[in-house]
């Protein structure tokens, strides 16, 4: 069974990281790397920083998001921002995530009847 839960959960994620991306771009700008570990942070994910950027190419071949160059403590680094299509898929997606998460939810009540 647990073969099966973790390609459940592995599933998910894949499912889920490029929205986890264009949220954590919403807050503001970020560099790959940052990406990275913020989206390790939630104990939940647990990507390689190899795994961020086809996510991040993607996202750039269907305009969500562009990349721009900035110095900082004197290193050149990459930084990726949402565009305004961006903005608009992630405010979508996050509202079609919530209703499929209260579906889930609903779907896994007791009948109370």
């Amino acid at each position: 069974m647990k073969h099966y839960n973790d390609q459940f959960l592995k599933q998910l994620q894949k499912g889920t990281l490029e929205l986890s991306v264009l949220l954590l771009l919403k807050r503001g700008d970020k560099y790959g790397y940052e990406l990275t570990q913020l989206i390790n942070e939630s104990k939940v994910f647990n990507i390689s920083i190899s795994s961020i950027y086809p996510v991040l190419n993607r996202l750039l071949k269907k305009k969500l998001v562009e990349d721009f160059w900035k110095e900082e403590n004197n290193r050149m680094r990459k930084y990726y921002r949402l565009t305004k299509d961006g903005e608009e898929v992630v405010k979508e997606n996050y509202e079609q995530f919530t209703d499929l998460f209260q579906a889930i939810t609903f779907f896994a009540k007791e009948d109370d009847t």
